[in-house]
């Protein structure tokens, strides 16, 4: 890798693949990644938060495209862009459209910024850019599907397809066609108004199988002319299926077109019998059909290559760049616990500082979290089709932070949790991530890894079969090395290193500059003693009672100290208003919380005078700058980091007095200066364990092919369908909107029939009715 190129070149690209693989923004993204690009893909089905009405707002990508440095954004299938709420400039912007319709609604929708370019496929005129002034590039209409491989080639039947719109006259033909064909031909329509029976679901491989498996692909005339979008999947038919094309004129009747139709069924018959295949015209192997197009061999790619070119003219001129390389990383992060989110946040930076062009992507508990506050694209564990697209191409999988503990399986199924269809990052979701990972031969490390408790028989069982899977364990301390290799984990696989957190990096904010200017305090007169407690099952009743009586015997004999609660997690508010609630002195009692802003709370961190600490990496983040912390020891994780840091001494149990938490306290005040030498020292080998960890990751990682060259079946196309349950919910749901539609009407017909009685009641014929009939109906009720 060249240590002086400026990363790999990323682009995003924003869609709605109405024909999945074989669509022209599919088509665009897999070829920027075959020239070695990073390409973010967003679709409204995978992040309908970033899509209102089809117009994504750009502003939920401002963490991504500043870490990242986008080079361009491209938005296609007739969605648009909103860059009003954008905080970091727009890169370029580009609409990618097949179709006119598409186009004009792209740039019709358009806030805040103007495209600086639209690609177009050959042959559309776009007059909706030249109106707007926009540059026109135009794209080939010959996709390249030859890698494509249908792996169901036995039963699915091969029929008849229409990629047009419908109209009346259109489904007429179509059936007089349907009608000529053998018994059980299936007819196969993408677009609007066609009947159900007949319309393919396109999504994924669904319309690369429909049209793959065609005899004979319809093209009916267009009164606009030719259509390049039309063009575009023929030829993309022609490659997958080597369908003969039928063409009616404008004024072709049914019966012609089913005469046509079976004069094409009899040539293919001839055809195959010459070739001795076993395709019998109807049914058999997509690929005895594959390349039959005359001057497809000339043209094919013509479309990718037009794409990669295009994308070259967005880019710096004469720059160098890496191809990109994917590190795919599991851990606890979308829920915004500290630790876990400046681990990931550590390693993204790290990688793509030591190797040129990585990207890392996450497995994350909440993938939209991940994406807006990190600025890192990430995936759900349980979305395991993507998950295994991105392991494909993924140069090292890791696994972050300290997620080898009991926990977590407690709440499971135990080991048989690996077969779950809904994962989470605990030790069987682990296990699920390094084994499918396994499967696409991508090199697993668990990356300064942490464990323990491991205690239950279930997790050890997974943890030796991540080890029987090659997985290497980078441990975090002693002890997790021991209980790893407890695990029967060959030996060569485990080495002891450090905490990831000990390679990172922490830089003065403006978010705790305002901080200390609004609470009144100078930093450079103020002993701040920062406090870092969590709520855990060992944290008993009268723990916050205890902390509070220590905080206020500090209080009350150190003038200058001031006792500052950070929030490294939304949950820790509770225990912390606990502890307050019960001291006596809150006068220099303070609250710190920046959200999600993971670099203002390590600023925050590194600007105290000593600590009083339950969270791990809070107390790790003051002993690497050097500040004494007390530690109470609530996980075996925070035992093993004080005595590895030389500051046993300050480690407290869980339940200490409150006279032993306010001495630890005080003598962390006190003894700073020559505490802060002990915890330096002690950090000074946990760095260099870091280090070479960090070192070992990013040989592994040179020594792997780019995204571009990873090639582990990827391309096989399967007849991916949505887990039954998930497909009763969709179903469920359309009938839940049925149903609502059906009250609407049924309400809307009340409304109007209420309506019409109240014009009647109000018409003169009525009233005249009415005056009329009012006096026989009296002298009748007299008379009785």
């Amino acid at each position: 890798m060249d240590a002086n190129a400026h990363g790999a070149r990323c682009l995003v690209l924003l869609a709605d693949p109405a024909l999945g693989v074989i669509s022209p923004s599919w088509r665009a993204k897999e070829a920027l990644e075959e020239a070695g690009y990073a390409v973010f893909w967003f679709t409204p089905r995978l992040w309908p938060q970033l899509f209102a009405d089809g117009v994504a707002q750009l502003g939920y990508l401002d963490a991504l495209m500043r870490r990242w440095a986008v080079d361009a954004v491209v938005v296609a299938d007739g969605l648009s862009i909103d860059t009003s709420a954008c905080v970091v400039q727009a890169p370029r912007l580009v609409v990618l459209a097949s179709r006119e319709d598409e186009l004009a609604r792209s740039l019709e929708r358009m806030r805040g910024a103007a495209p600086d370019t639209c690609w177009v496929l050959d042959g559309m005129a776009a007059p909706a850019a030249r109106e707007q002034g926009c540059a026109v590039r135009t794209l080939g209409t010959v996709p390249d599907l030859s890698a494509l491989d249908l792996a169901n080639e036995i039963v699915y039947p091969r029929g008849l397809s229409c990629a047009q719109e419908a109209t009346p006259e259109r489904i007429e033909l179509m059936r007089a066609v349907a009608q000529g064909m053998p018994e059980g031909t299936p007819v196969r329509c993408a677009g609007d108004g066609w009947p159900d029976d007949w319309r393919f679901d396109g999504a994924d491989a669904g319309a690369a199988y429909a049209l793959g498996f065609t005899s004979i692909a319809v093209r009916f005339p267009s009164s606009e002319g030719r259509s390049a979008y039309d063009e575009y999947v023929l030829q993309a038919t022609k490659q997958l299926a080597g369908a003969d094309i039928l063409r009616p004129d404008a004024g072709a009747t049914g019966a012609w077109m089913a005469e046509r139709a079976a004069a094409l069924l009899e040539s293919r018959r001839v055809r195959a019998s010459i070739a001795s295949t076993a395709d019998d015209a109807l049914f058999g192997s997509v690929r005895a059909g594959r390349g039959d197009a005359e001057g497809m061999h000339a043209a094919r790619g013509g479309f990718e290559r037009s794409v990669v070119h295009a994308a070259e003219a967005l880019c710096i001129e004469g720059a160098s760049f890496e191809p990109c390389r994917v590190a795919t990383v599991l851990g606890y992060v979308g829920c915004g616990n500290f630790g876990d989110e400046y681990i990931l946040s550590t390693i993204a930076e790290r990688l793509e500082e030591r190797c040129p062009g990585t990207v890392s992507v996450a497995v994350s508990e909440n993938p939209w979290h991940t994406l807006v506050h990190r600025g890192i694209y990430a995936i759900a564990l349980a979305s395991k089709r993507e998950l295994d697209g991105m392991l494909a191409r993924s140069s090292v999988a890791l696994v972050m932070a300290g997620l080898l503990f009991d926990q977590g399986i407690r709440w499971t199924m135990g080991k048989a949790e690996i077969a779950s269809s809904v994962l989470h990052s605990d030790i069987p979701g682990i296990a699920a991530f390094v084994e499918l990972a396994a499967l696409n031969d991508t090199p697993v490390v668990l990356y300064g890894i942490g464990a323990g408790p491991l205690e239950r028989t279930h997790s050890k069982r997974l943890v030796r079969l991540m080890g029987s899977l090659g997985a290497r364990f980078v441990c975090r301390d002693e002890e997790t090395a021991r209980l790893v290799s407890a695990c029967d984990v060959p030996a060569g696989q485990v080495v002891r290193r450090a905490d990831v957190a000990f390679t990172g990096s922490s830089h003065v904010t403006e978010a705790v500059d305002s901080w200390f200017a609004n609470q009144e305090l100078d930093p450079a007169d103020t002993d701040l003693i920062v406090v870092s407690l969590r709520e855990y099952e060992n944290v008993s009743d009268d723990f916050a009672e205890r902390v509070a009586r220590a905080c206020d015997c500090v209080l009350a004999s150190r003038p200058r100290a001031h006792l500052a609660f950070a929030m490294l997690d939304a949950a820790d508010r509770g225990i912390s208003d606990r502890v307050v609630e019960a001291m006596s002195r809150i006068d220099r009692v303070h609250l710190f919380s920046a959200g999600d802003d993971i670099d203002a709370m390590a600023d925050f961190i590194g600007r105290a005078t000593a600590g009083l600490s339950m969270r791990y990496h809070a107390s790790l983040l003051m002993f690497r700058g050097g500040i004494p912390c007390v530690g109470l020891g609530y996980l075996p994780k925070v035992c093993a980091l004080y005595e590895e840091a030389h500051m046993g001494s300050s480690l407290l149990a869980m339940d200490a007095s409150a006279d032993e938490i306010a001495d630890a306290l005080g003598r962390a005040l006190d003894e700073r200066e020559a505490l802060a030498r002990v915890v330096q020292e002690g950090v000074a080998n946990l760095r260099e364990l870091a280090r070479q960890g960090e070192d070992e990751l990013v040989e592994l990682v040179g020594e792997t092919s780019p995204a571009c060259e990873q090639d582990n079946g990827c391309h096989e196309l399967y007849l991916y369908r949505e887990a039954a349950s998930d497909r009763m919910l969709v179903d469920e749901r359309r009938r839940a909107e049925a149903s609502e539609r059906h009250a609407a009407d049924v309400e809307r017909e009340l409304a109007e029939a209420r309506q019409r009685v109240v014009d009647l009641e109000q018409s003169n014929s009525y009233r005249i009715g009415s005056a009329l009939m009012y006096l026989p109906g009296l002298l009748k009720h007299r008379r009785q």
